[in-house]
């Protein structure tokens, strides 16, 4: 795999489609052969978000891996003994760390978020208060290059 520069944007410049006005550009993820290329192009898209006075923000990652979508495959155990599957997309260059960190420390191991995780798939979920009673019992990272061939990488967390 080629070492390449990867640029991700969002913010209020898709609110009303600026960027696709403007650049003709839809997509918000973008790999580039040189760090000086992605920069140049990174000003061509503040240079729309300060034209119609918008926010835009961005995500920088490079390396052999930016091409590659962090995807948590994760098994939910409802306070019932329900049993949850779910698979969360973190999109391209996150890393399997952060991703296990929001399940089981950050924002997502509360059940309040948890419930609304889970409803995007089973839509019959309850909105919960926060507490602790959704547990984890399965965290699988596949890290999977949607254009490629070969086979996914598995991470299994205990």
């Amino acid at each position: 795999m080629k070492y390449e520069y990867h640029l991700k944007y969002w913010g209020q410049v898709q609110n009303d489609n600026w960027i696709e006005k403007d650049l003709g550009i839809q997509e918000t993820d973008f790999w580039f052969s040189t760090k000086q290329d992605r920069e140049a192009f990174k000003q061509k898209l503040e240079s729309v978000a300060d034209k119609h006075s918008v926010i835009i923000a961005f995500d920088e990652n490079e390396g052999t891996e930016v091409r590659k979508k962090t995807i948590a495959k994760i098994t939910f155990t409802l306070k019932d003994g329900t049993v949850r599957n779910i698979e969360y997309d973190f999109g391209y260059a996150y890393p399997p760390d952060a991703a296990y960190y929001m399940f089981n420390e950050g924002s997502y191991s509360c059940d309040c978020n948890r419930s609304i995780i889970i409803n995007e798939t089973y839509d019959n979920m309850e909105e919960l208060d926060c507490g602790k009673t959704i547990r984890i019992t399965s965290f699988v990272i596949e890290k999977v290059d949607p254009n490629a061939r070969e086979s996914a990488e598995l991470i299994q967390y205990e």
